[in-house]
């Protein structure tokens, strides 16, 4: 067995050409006699050439560097100069320079060199033809050529048939190994020489099977059976009569019988008649042309719409104003009731009853009218009586006057009586609709409480429009 050691010297080198300055020298030693050696040279530049050189077999590496370094160092420049090209150190020498390196100088052809125990090289031989490296703890060098484990042997030209039942286990005793496409066969269909007249109702009863027409329902009504689409069974609790039904609509074709609430009539339109708003309440309401229940606020007439009687009747007494001058026909306190609405185009007739109660100071009292919102008027015409009397006295004169327009209009003579009854009708013809507000006026101031009495009232009742002649059966 050889043993493999390294050695590694260092040794400086000074030239007169300064190309070394310094050589490391590697040794491998085989069985105690170095060899191989090994060299790195590093020039003034710090550049380096690895060398090798052979068969020292009995020579000191020291002494054999040191008797060779002056033929070394003459080759410095050469090997500097072409480090690729393979150099002789001494002419005759086995000493090389780069590029020889130590694999190429291994002494034996097939020889291993294995890293052993505390860290020495061993070297082992080669082995012989088909062994193969096999690890061995019990080697010095922990390897050792050994014959293959598998992959040998001859194989059969044989194999035991399976083609009939009943075969017995058998673990075998051949030591031939079988190919990779070796079959052991199969039995022959033991069914198709008898299948075809074989009584297939030995193996089956016909009684249950379902008939041609219980086969076509199992393909269900809707979808494709399945577990999410299931047949309902007897126990389903939705197979009774008794069955709350689900929310559902009808299209009105459908209800010809009956009543509807007024919330499941259509809406008005031109081409629709007796249909009404849904609403929860109508009561005490009007129906407006928008379609829509609104409610008579105060007594007088509905927001947005003019029906075809508006009267105003004071339920309490109202207060005039203690002095000379128009104001409202009902009082500051009764604003709620002064005022009319008039629609364009249209013809009213007016009438109303005025109880005025004024201090004893001597005035006279006049009629008038103001209009409002836009409105016009073509005509107003109307005729008044009027009587003045004492407290619950009996009146013995009467004024009557007509009246042509809306401006104010003295009624009676000057006069100091405290109770003046004012009785007015007429017919007023509307041409731009907006409101009117009947007014009165002293001509001074009466003194005392001046009050429009509890029982007064005005009305504007439509008759027709702006052209409106006559009504009912004239002819």
């Amino acid at each position: 067995m050889r043993k493999i050691s390294a050695m590694i010297l260092a040794i400086l080198l000074v030239s007169s050409l300064c190309y070394a300055q310094s050589i490391v020298v590697n040794t491998v030693e085989v069985d105690g006699a170095i060899q191989v050696i090994c060299f790195t040279l590093t020039d003034a530049n710090t550049n380096e050439y690895d060398g090798c050189c052979s068969t020292l077999a009995t020579q000191d590496p020291n002494a054999y560097v040191q008797a060779h370094m002056a033929g070394w160092i003459d080759e410095i420049a050469a090997i500097a100069a072409s480090p690729d090209t393979p150099h002789w150190m001494d002419t005759g020498s086995d000493v090389a320079w780069f590029p020889y390196t130590f694999p190429e100088l291994i002494p034996a052809v097939g020889l291993l060199y294995i890293k052993g125990p505390a860290g020495l090289v061993k070297s082992l031989e080669p082995g012989t033809y088909g062994q193969v490296l096999t690890a061995d703890p019990n080697q010095a060098s922990k390897m050792k050529w050994a014959a293959a484990g598998g992959g040998s042997g001859t194989p059969s030209d044989s194999v035991v048939a399976e083609t009939s039942f009943g075969a017995s286990q058998s673990a075998g005793t051949a030591s031939t190994y079988s190919r990779g496409d070796h079959t052991h066969g199969t039995p022959v269909n033991p069914v198709t020489g008898h299948e075809a007249s074989y009584n297939h109702a030995l193996l089956h009863a016909n009684t249950n099977d379902p008939t041609a027409d219980q086969k076509a329902a199992l393909a269900g009504t809707s979808g494709t059976p399945s577990a999410t689409n299931k047949y309902v069974t007897n126990d389903d609790s939705r197979n009774t009569n008794a069955r709350t039904p689900v929310a559902h609509n009808h299209a009105a074709t459908e209800i010809t019988s009956g009543s509807l609430d007024g919330d499941r009539l259509p809406a008005l339109s031109t081409a629709k008649r007796g249909g009404v708003p849904a609403t929860g309440a109508p009561s005490g309401k009007y129906l407006r042309d928008d379609d829509t229940w609104q409610t008579v606020s105060g007594g007088s007439s509905p927001a947005g719409v003019l029906k075809d009687l508006q009267i105003s009747v004071l339920q309490g007494n109202g207060n005039l104003a203690e002095a000379s001058g128009v104001q409202t026909w009902a009082g500051s306190d009764k604003t709620s009731q002064d005022v009319f609405t008039v629609e364009a185009n249209t013809t009213y007739l007016v009438e109303g009853q005025y109880i005025i109660n004024t201090g004893a100071t001597t005035h006279t009292t006049a009629m008038a009218w103001a209009l409002g919102g836009g409105a016009t008027v073509a005509s107003v015409e109307y005729q008044v009586m009027l009587w003045a009397a004492a407290a619950n006295g009996i009146a013995t004169a009467q004024s009557t006057v007509h009246v042509s327009g809306v401006a104010s209009k003295v009624l009676n003579a000057t006069g100091a009586l405290v109770y003046t009854n004012i009785q007015f009708k007429g017919i007023f013809v509307v041409t731009a609709g907006g409101t009117i507000t009947p007014q009165i006026a002293f001509s001074a101031n009466p003194t005392g409480t001046c009050l429009m009495k509890r029982g007064s009232w005005v009305s504007f009742s439509k008759i027709g429009a702006d052209a409106f002649i006559e009504a009912g059966g004239w002819s």
